[in-house]
């Protein structure tokens, strides 16, 4: 008997818990171009973040990333001179950092 109360007990809580809206608030920014696209983002913590992608720009394709130090109101370009798109992006530290293209 007591394994049947549990069990209840367990569901009850399961399906309570998955009503509940747990998704993450996102907020539309404003490109910094006609065609930019972004493909990863990755956080240090709630203020600190980077995104990588690609800028559309003549002659051709850039890679770009940005940085945010404001929990992503606020994002500036990096000059990190890459000609491919980057794909994928994760910090270390503030310091140490990874891009792929």
């Amino acid at each position: 008997m007591k394994v049947k109360s549990l069990a209840k007990i367990f569901f009850i809580a399961f399906a309570f818990f998955f009503q509940l809206d747990l998704s993450a608030q996102w907020i539309l920014q404003n490109s910094f171009g006609n065609n930019d696209a972004f493909y990863d983002v990755h956080f240090l913590d709630t203020n600190n973040g980077y995104a990588v992608g690609n800028i559309f720009n003549s002659p051709g394709f850039n890679g770009m990333a940005i940085k945010t130090t404001d929990g992503g109101n606020n994002w500036n370009i990096l000059n990190i001179g890459s000609t491919p798109t980057l794909r994928s992006v994760y910090f270390t530290s503030n310091q140490i950092g990874y891009a792929v293209g």
